[in-house]
């Protein structure tokens, strides 16, 4: 049976790993020792071959459209250094939770941290018939079981780095100051029209629309340009999201967005940060695809409705600035290991350990 957690954290961003030749393990569960063998380190943390691997392997069936395109060493090239750059800002993000979470009192070897990974190990696991089961469900997202445990520890420690960061101040959590930025600067209202390019749609997969037959990045950015031609021309912007847009979230609220600082990619946010009410955008190409804005007034009615998630969300948004703040700090160095590795050999082996 198939597990949805596997599924949320393999599609999700994050981490990977190479492998570069399986050997027997007595543990069904161990990692080899190439696996295990240090790649890269990250601040103070020393990522091994197995996380790296889960990462590569993710962005480059991510980004990868013809496969034959790595038969082509400059467009192999290219796409090996856009999956690098992938990889070491996916690894700083992850690793800057550890690092924040040590700061403010929270321990990877804590013995509340281990136990609540533990027993998030034990739920997934009850969950198949078989660890072989378990261990080929991983295998779908290019996780073993070191790494999926990996994973779930630095869950459990954003979760706690959360909450003491809550309650030592770091994050406000002062009723009057959040009803000021609720119903104030910190949100806007913003409605969407979103395109998604060949190169966009598995990065956005599960959260956008999709068409069977995908558009290239060029009829996209075309579908884009016809969209904004017309909400130029005083056409209801509304309707123009049912025509063209191509976001799930769009299609089932009317009501847009309330955006705070901290919940998308900086450059959508800067976009329509910059508008003033009433205000369409030009076309902005993010990782999701090709965005036109229309910022909006906020109805109070909506804000008083939605007040606690609202609230929530501008908490949970300033925990992902204090994250990619510190993140910026964590400098990124490969071992003589890691700097033998070549993106393109990157694979998994369905090798039995």
């Amino acid at each position: 049976m198939k597990n949805t957690a596997l599924k949320i954290i393999s599609a999700a961003v994050a981490c990977v790993m190479i492998c570069v030749g399986l050997v027997s393990c007595s543990d069904p569960l161990g990692s080899t020792d190439a696996e295990k063998e240090i790649v890269m380190t990250v601040g103070e943390y020393e990522v091994p071959y197995e996380f790296y691997r889960y990462l590569v392997l993710n962005y480059k069936k991510e980004i990868t459209v013809n496969e034959s395109d790595w038969g082509d060493s400059e467009k192999a090239e290219a796409m090996s250094s856009e999956i690098e750059a992938k990889v070491e800002q996916s690894l700083r993000s992850f690793y800057a939770v550890f690092e924040l979470a040590k700061e403010n009192g929270v321990y990877i070897d804590n013995e509340a941290v281990k136990a609540a990974v533990d027993a998030k190990l034990k739920a997934t696991r009850n969950g198949y018939d078989s660890d072989r089961d378990y261990l080929s469900d991983l295998a779908t997202g290019y996780m073993n079981h070191s790494v999926y445990e990996l994973m779930q520890t630095n869950s459990v420690c954003s979760e706690e780095l959360y909450y003491a960061m809550m309650n030592n101040g770091t994050i406000t959590s002062d009723e009057e100051q959040l009803k000021k930025l609720v119903f104030g600067d910190g949100f806007i209202r913003i409605k969407q029209i979103l395109v998604v390019g060949e190169s966009h749609s598995k990065v956005s997969e599960g959260t956008v629309y999709v068409p069977e037959d995908t558009h290239t990045d060029e009829e996209a950015y075309a579908i884009a340009q016809k969209a904004l031609e017309k909400a130029r021309n005083g056409e209801d912007f509304d309707a123009l999201v049912s025509e063209y847009g191509e976001s799930f979230h769009m299609f089932s609220n009317k009501d847009g967005y309330y955006l705070c600082r901290g919940m998308w990619e900086s450059v959508n946010e800067d976009a329509a940060f910059a508008l003033k009410i009433g205000e369409i955008s030009e076309i902005v190409e993010s990782d999701a695809g090709y965005s036109i804005f229309l910022r909006e007034e906020k109805d109070e009615e909506y804000i008083n409705a939605h007040y606690d998630e609202l609230c929530e969300t501008y908490t949970r948004a300033q925990f992902s600035l204090l994250i990619e703040e510190k993140s910026c700090e964590l400098e990124v160095k490969k071992t003589e290991a890691g700097n033998a590795i070549a993106i393109v050999s990157v694979k998994w082996e369905d090798e039995e350990k």
